[in-house]
């Protein structure tokens, strides 16, 4: 494949001597190549390589060097002799060990091993005090080598899908560490420790074997994307405060019905995926988030969406994800119409239910109450248990009265707030949907 091939190296946009030979289909590197000494980017990948000749030696000024996506089972001590290289890329090969010597490489920034057959790190990549990115995902890991907290100006590090049963000690020692991800593998929690990772802003733990959510995880000030799916989480704990900087949350495949309300204070949260949990109403906190922008919600349980989601006014055009939900509101023909129609939609809703309910429509609506619906309705629209037992006292035997006293106390509590809207998603939050589809019919101001 190598002969007629026609060397042409080029310099780059940042002037460095470049030779790109991927995707040529080569079996093997052309003799002349080595002759280009002054090469400083050389690309081989995507070829059909199984092995690297050892004068690859012979290009000391290589920068960066390109062998991935090839046939190769090992890479020859000879390229550890390149003592400028900054970017090692030999990921996607079928590589089980690292070349020896690769401690001598010791401007290398970036070193890229995933998608081989590697069971370790050599111990020499601790030595590697200038590494900032080390991606070892898809191998056979069951742990770091010792020594793996020395690599002080790490940014960041990939280990998903290996084979270990817990963050590897040292990790939690590296205090520039912007991005982890340790997500499909067997750990089942996070050590303590995570919490010294001051400066992570990336953390993916997607399918691990956790037993609940880890709650380390809320003590990551600087998170800003945080990655959790298909974990079987079937709740989420309450304490999301402290992650005022993140703006992309996943917990897709998994098994929530429930988001706390304290998510609400996540005033930065761009991005929502929850596609595919348990989902029967749809999470009334989501309703809160000023900067959200996209919003995925596919595959769920979810029959209506609240008219309260309107405020979401930063949604994409495409932002938001509702299909394979049962949806009857808005109807299906507005649901498969989109973002935009839905938005719409919920817009027109709000402003027909704006008006502020009348005492007639309060009279209307106490009529239709059962006795055990009263008490948890009167909770739900915020009544002390003082008022609700002086509501008692005063119509011991009268349910309707009981309801008609209740919402005026919360008419006069609410005041502007006490709209039809909300009234209505009161009692849909309180799985009393025919009661909500009632109030269509009561009598409001000017009518």
């Amino acid at each position: 494949m190598a002969t007629g091939l026609k060397l042409q190296p080029q310099q780059n946009a940042h002037g460095r001597l470049t030779l790109d030979l991927s995707n040529r289909g080569l079996t093997s590197i052309p003799e002349e190549v080595f002759d280009i000494t002054d090469l400083e980017i050389l690309d081989v990948s995507n070829n059909k390589l199984t092995s690297i000749p050892e004068a690859i030696d012979r290009l000391q000024k290589l920068y960066h060097l390109y062998i991935y996506d090839n046939q190769l089972t090992e890479v020859p001590p000879e390229v550890c002799s390149l003592s400028n290289l900054e970017v090692l890329s030999i990921k996607s090969n079928k590589l089980s060990t690292l070349p020896p010597g690769v401690e001598k490489l010791q401007k290398l920034r970036e070193l890229f091993i995933q998608d081989n057959q590697l069971t370790e790190v050599s111990a020499g990549v601790c030595s590697l005090s200038n590494l900032e990115v080390l991606n070892a995902k898809n191998n056979n890991l069951s742990t770091l080598p010792p020594g793996v907290e020395k690599l002080q100006n790490l940014r960041e590090l990939y280990l998903l899908g290996n084979k270990l049963t817990e963050v590897p000690a040292g990790v939690c020692s590296l205090s520039n560490l912007e991005v982890l991800s340790v997500g499909q593998n067997n750990i089942q929690h996070l050590p303590d420790d995570v919490r010294r990772l001051t400066r992570l802003k990336t953390l993916g733990v997607t399918n691990c074997k956790f037993k609940e959510f880890p709650s380390q995880v809320l003590q990551l000030k600087t998170l800003e994307k945080l990655y959790a799916d298909d974990c079987k989480f079937n709740t989420v704990p309450d304490e999301w405060g402290e992650l005022q900087n993140l703006w992309l949350l996943s917990l897709e495949h998994n098994l929530l019905g429930t988001l706390p309300s304290t998510m609400s204070q996540l005033h930065k949260l761009r991005e929502v995926y929850l596609r595919n949990n348990k989902y029967d109403t749809f999470p009334e906190v989501l309703c809160e988030l000023p900067a959200m922008e996209k919003l995925d919600i596919r595959n769920n349980n979810i029959t209506r969406l609240p008219t309260a989601l309107h405020r979401a006014d930063k949604l994409r055009p495409e932002g938001l994800g509702v299909s394979d939900n049962p949806l009857t509101y808005p109807p299906r023909d507005v649901c498969e119409k989109g973002t935009v129609d839905i938005m719409d939609f919920l817009k027109l809703e709000v402003e027909k239910k704006a008006r502020i309910l009348s005492y007639a429509s309060f009279k209307h609506l106490s009529q239709k109450f059962k006795q055990p619906q009263w008490r948890p309705f009167a909770s739900r629209l915020g009544l002390s248990t003082s008022e609700i037992n002086e509501i008692r006292t005063s119509a011991p035997d009268d349910v309707p009265d009981q309801v008609y006293q209740t919402l005026v106390h919360w008419k006069l509590k609410a005041g502007e707030a006490a709209t039809l809207s909300a009234l209505e998603q009161h009692l849909i939050e309180l799985g009393f949907d025919q009661l909500a589809e009632l109030l269509e019919q009561t009598p409001r101001v000017g009518t």
